[in-house]
């Protein structure tokens, strides 16, 4: 039981070592910050833990001034 356990926390390990590749909204596909963080969410599609996706979906001070 201690080695099958060993065994999958190190495949857990393993796989968060290897971040998934970003990819970015294209450049005029937004006007304002707030467009852009929404649009690359959206693209990215981060799991429900992730702490950034967190913090930026409590974050409502984005500028929406026009780039």
């Amino acid at each position: 039981m201690k080695t099958q356990i060993a065994k999958l926390m190190r495949d857990i390990k393993r796989k968060q070592r290897e971040l998934p590749k970003r990819k970015f909204p294209k450049i005029g596909t937004f006007a304002n910050t707030k467009e852009y963080v929404q649009a690359y969410f959206q693209i990215n599609q981060p799991n429900e833990h992730s702490l950034s996706c967190r913090y930026v979906e409590n974050y409502h001070n984005l500028s929406t001034r026009p780039l």
